[in-house]
């Protein structure tokens, strides 16, 4: 079929999901709300006239937040835990980039439009609720295609729980949408809360981790000499990008009570390299001379990165399905991750990872348990790896996709009483 995506394209997600697509042998239509490259993207790429990365424009930095006990749960109506961490600048800085995205809308719905009288496609399906979801919406409710759109991580409990501008533009991609994506059980069941009635199909975001690269066959001991790390020191890896809900800062703070246990620990990071107050952070704690900050890396880089390390930790607030946690379950690494519903739908707290309290007694306690048992670990790794070719390689999402797609079409088909080709 004839598929058009309205996605970020710089995104590797993104550009996962478009790769599973092309590999069924749909013929895609990528529109980008933000300038990309072509390269890896099958089918046509066509850039839309949509706002570009603020925080890129904006020499505002927001302080990282010092250790604290994870907020109290709550939500706004019907929602589940809002962004009650998320400080009045932050909140202020969202609300400003969804209102110059709305007024560039007119512009962006005129270009997808003429794009898709072009293309003339089966499915029209953005790939997240902001901002391609809402930019797209006035246009795609009206499309005589089916209007799928697909749900990120922290689309509802992080963007949409934190303002009243962000539900209410939620609530209304929601009614308008013909099928839903979802990379969790937990999001689909949010959705219905605010009136989504429609199909609903739940799909790692990425499409689906890639078999060449994960699982990872490139040995632990080629990252440790990459790394100049000794085959036997401890490693835990915090493979998580710098966001506004990820808390590195806890896991830092977790680290003291680790090194007293196994003084010769070593923390490797990615992507936080380039933060100053992180690492002002690790000086203060004494812990920086544990610490490797690494910049973005390759996906291969990546697999060897998880399959070297011993444990994986994901201190976050918010979270979906993270990719970071699926790479690592399918390179043999143990995940500990924060007690978060999305994350308990695929770790079983003391089988295959941990789930802890979002706190620095909570990491410290998780790495700790994990380091001393091997045991443990080794059961977690057959565990994960037969867990990730079972519902998360390319192979299994890949078909999934062009059977939710059809299930799309055929749902709209039946609605207007006619067939859909």
């Amino acid at each position: 079929m004839r598929v058009t995506l309205v996605a970020d394209a710089r995104s590797p997600i993104a550009r996962g999901w478009i790769q599973a697509v092309a590999a069924e042998g749909h013929e895609l239509q990528v529109l980008s709300t933000y300038p990309a490259e072509s390269r890896d993207i099958p089918g046509r790429l066509e850039m839309l006239p949509a706002v570009p990365v603020l925080r890129t424009l904006s020499p505002l930095r927001l302080p990282v937040p010092r250790p604290r006990e994870r907020p109290k749960r709550g939500g706004r109506g019907l929602l589940p835990p809002g962004a009650r961490s998320m400080t009045p600048g932050a909140r202020r800085l969202r609300n400003f980039r969804l209102l110059s995205e709305m007024l560039c809308r007119p512009l962006v719905n005129a270009a997808i439009r003429r794009s898709l009288r072009t293309f003339r496609p089966d499915i029209i399906h953005a790939l997240r609720i902001p901002y391609e979801g809402m930019l797209s919406e006035p246009v795609l409710r009206t499309a005589e295609q089916p209007f799928i759109v697909s749900i990120w991580g922290n689309d509802l409990t992080l963007f949409a729980a934190g303002s009243r501008w962000f539900t209410r533009a939620t609530k209304r991609v929601l009614a308008s949408a013909d099928a839903l994506h979802c990379d969790c059980e937990r999001d689909v069941r949010l959705a219905r809360t605010l009136g989504y009635t429609g199909v609903a199909a739940v799909l790692p975001t990425c499409g689906g981790l890639d078999g060449s690269v994960f699982p990872g066959q490139a040995s632990s001991e080629n990252a440790r000499v990459r790394l100049g790390i000794d085959t036997k020191r401890p490693i835990i890896f915090d493979p998580r990008a710098s966001r506004g809900y990820t808390r590195h800062d806890i896991f830092f703070a977790a680290l003291p009570a680790v090194l007293q246990e196994f003084p010769d620990a070593l923390v490797v990071t990615v992507g936080i390299d380039r933060d100053p107050e992180l690492r002002n952070y690790s000086r203060d704690l004494g812990v920086d001379q544990s610490i490797v900050f690494l910049p973005n890396q390759t996906a291969g880089d990546m697999a060897q990165l998880y399959a070297a390390a011993d444990v994986i930790v994901s201190p976050t607030e918010h979270d979906g399905t993270p990719n970071s946690v699926l790479e690592a379950m399918a390179c043999g690494s143990f995940p500990i991750v924060s007690d978060i519903e999305s994350l308990r739908e695929w770790i079983d707290d003391g089988v295959n990872g941990f789930v802890v309290d979002l706190s620095s007694s909570g990491f410290s306690s998780g790495v700790i348990k994990a380091l001393r048992n091997d045991e443990l670990r080794a059961k977690a790794d057959s565990y994960n790896r037969t867990l990730i070719s079972r519902k998360a390689t390319r192979e299994i999402v890949g078909p999934a996709i062009s059977g939710f797609y059809r299930q799309a079409l055929d749902a709209i088909a039946s609605e207007r009483g006619r067939t859909v080709h």
